[in-house]
């Protein structure tokens, strides 16, 4: 008998084994949901300079998906909440001015996304060290 449940508790934990690495390979960390945010921001500047409307708003949307990611939060406290919701708040408009294709617009709320961004990491930092 001892030997009919061994196989069966052996398979039970790599099931269990696989089950976790398929999720976690799933879930980005935070180190590359970060890279990815720069690489849209970095790709949205160039878009906002050259007035490529239709970039500005691509480069927007993902920003705005990225930022809904429930996966990851490197802090729950209500400032860094509060932060998060700026910066989701301020990429929905740079989408919306960049589709009615309104430069002035699309120029504030890229001011108001980034200054959320330098916000929010400047919280992250602090509370890390004890701030």
């Amino acid at each position: 008998m001892t030997q009919r449940i061994r196989p069966a508790w052996v398979g039970a934990v790599l099931l269990v084994l696989a089950a976790t690495t398929i999720g976690s390979a799933q879930r980005p960390n935070l180190g590359e949901l970060m890279r990815e945010k720069l690489m849209h921001a970095e790709t949205l500047v160039g878009a906002v300079v050259l007035g490529n409307h239709g970039q500005v708003a691509q480069s927007a949307a993902e920003l705005v998906r990225l930022s809904e990611a429930t996966t990851w939060s490197p802090l729950q406290t209500p400032q860094y909440l509060n932060h998060a919701s700026q910066f989701r708040v301020a990429a929905e408009s740079l989408e919306d001015e960049a589709r009615a294709r309104d430069i002035d617009g699309v120029s504030l709320a890229y001011m108001e996304m980034t200054l959320s961004c330098v916000q929010c990491h400047k919280h992250v930092r602090g509370a890390r060290l004890g701030n």
